[in-house]
């Protein structure tokens, strides 16, 4: 497995069920060279891509050894590029020569992007790629060009011969040739192009981003690369390298611009799936630490409700009246209660993120809201809840026990957000396809615009975290509970105040007669 062992990169598992060695894989898998670096310009990891490139002398490439195999002319523009951009925490390319195992240097470009965890600078992310053919083509053209000994015949049998688009300009612009498979790409002839509306086949966003640098350079009558997209014959842009050279006459004049443009799509493809990766870890790590943030105060409230009312009453059961034992005892069983459900969730949130999934059978819906209501009435018992059975005596498909994990999870929402004089209502509907459960509040309700979000994990809404405790879990596992089943959850505002939340199961499939 590539790099240093152990997650040193600061890109932990990710949260949607992609753990540390399918992360890996998938680093190792991706067809570019790619590296972490810590703030102070050190490896902390790279995949398998950069250890077949350099070889087994690089094998343990940590710390900074590896500027070794850096061609000695180009270490201090590395090191000065480094310098120049990391204090401004921005994204920029470098290029230089990367000694490959066999003591080949290879002219590579490697792009470095900023790693921010929890919104602190911690180095970078380098995606590294070979690109000698590319540089190679160009100056294999340019010098053909610039060759009395070479005709013109040749030069255009070699241009129509490499796996490049070639376009050559006069010093104005104007168009001068261009090989067949710049055409067939484009879907046009050599008159489409001229007027300088061979401009037109570039993206607009890259020209109107490109259009200063590029006139710097060319300004400057000096070589340069550039990446834009070209649009194809079928209007499908396409990311591409171009190699951008001066010709001169004898003289030392400018002639014309060669342009070679090598397609580098699929590696951009792979650059930018690599960066998705790593926001998604990056993400992640916030997330694992948010969570644990919560869990260990969510679990650390009703151990220290459960240790205290247990010190007193060992230690002051004779001084005690009923009433006081009465009311330590219902604390220790509501605290109970609490840690059990909080528990629960994060086990089931854990075994669904993992992907196990289970076994569904079917069950008689009000038969199984009615047991989970008696336990909410007997733990609540000022609560007053009106139920309404309109689906009657029919099966759906489902787990029990995960069924009643997403009611109660329902009710404890209603519970904690809804005032103590206000009931609940528990709806039962039954349709040709599912039978449908409502728990509806007059509790503090539930914004528009925080409906997207409510099913995340470890979210609550400001209200709701205003107004009483919580972990942000209990909706995020009824979600997966739900859709894992077969069903569908659902959150809304209700009418004249409060909150609906409802889930649905499918009907139990007849079997033929």
């Amino acid at each position: 497995m590539g790099g240093p062992q152990g997650d040193t990169t600061g890109l932990g598992p990710n949260a949607m069920g992609l753990g540390e060695a399918d992360t890996r894989n998938v680093l190792d898998a991706a067809p570019v060279m790619l590296r972490a670096f810590d703030a102070a310009g050190c490896i902390v990891y790279c995949n398998d891509q950069w250890l077949d490139f350099t070889g087994p002398e690089l094998h343990q490439p940590a710390g900074t050894g590896w500027r070794g195999a850096v061609h000695p002319e180009d270490a201090t523009h590395w090191i000065d590029a480094l310098d120049t951009h990391a204090p401004a925490r921005r994204s920029f390319d470098v290029q230089y020569r990367l000694r490959r195992y066999d003591g080949v240097y290879r002219q590579v470009v490697e792009r470095f992007v900023p790693r921010i965890v929890n919104g602190s600078f911690c180095g970078y992310i380098g995606v590294c790629t070979d690109e000698t053919e590319s540089r190679d083509l160009e100056r294999t053209l340019v010098e053909t060009l610039r060759s009395s000994r070479i005709g013109e015949d040749l030069y255009r049998a070699l241009a129509e011969t490499i796996p490049a688009l070639v376009l050559t300009t006069s010093a104005s612009g104007e168009v001068q040739f261009c090989n067949a498979r710049l055409l067939e790409y484009c879907g046009t002839d050599i008159n489409g192009l001229q007027g300088a509306r061979w401009v037109d086949y570039i993206h607009p966003t890259d020209v109107r981003e490109g259009r200063e640098r590029w006139e710097r350079q060319i300004r400057a009558l000096a070589p340069f690369p550039s990446e834009y997209r070209i649009r194809r014959h079928d209007g499908t842009y396409r990311w591409h390298l171009t190699q951008m050279a001066p010709l001169r006459n004898p003289a030392g004049e400018m002639q014309a611009w060669i342009a070679v443009s090598v397609d580098v799509h699929d590696r951009r493809e792979a650059e930018q799936k690599i960066r998705d990766v790593a926001i998604q870890l990056q993400r992640a790590n916030a997330s694992k630490d948010e969570f644990l943030g919560l869990v260990s105060h969510e679990l650390r409230t009703p151990i220290t409700t459960i240790y205290g009312n247990a010190q007193v009453l060992r230690r002051m059961a004779g001084q005690l009246d009923q009433v006081a034992v009465g009311q330590a005892m219902d604390d220790i069983e509501q605290e109970a209660i609490r840690l059990q459900q909080l528990v629960d969730n994060m086990f089931v949130l854990a075994r669904i993120e993992a992907g196990t999934g289970f076994d569904t059978e079917p069950v008689l819906l009000g038969r199984l809201v009615a047991r989970v209501l008696q336990a909410h009435r007997i733990r609540h018992p000022a609560r007053e809840i009106d139920v309404d059975d309109h689906a009657g005596a029919v099966p759906v498909r489902g787990e029990p026990l995960y069924v009643e994990q997403t009611l109660r999870n329902l009710l404890s929402n209603a519970e904690k957000y809804s005032p103590q004089h206000k009931s609940l209502q528990v709806v039962i509907d039954r349709s040709d396809r599912h039978v449908a459960v409502r728990v509806l509040d007059r509790g503090i309700g539930i914004a528009a615009d925080e409906i997207a979000r409510v099913f995340d994990s470890f979210y609550r809404t400001p209200r709701a975290s205003g107004f009483a405790p919580g972990a942000g879990i209990g909706l995020a596992v009824a979600r997966r509970l739900v859709e894992a089943q077969g069903g569908e959850i659902w959150i809304q505002p209700r009418e004249g105040g409060g909150t609906e939340a409802g889930f649905t199961l499918p009907l139990e499939a007849e079997e033929d007669a």
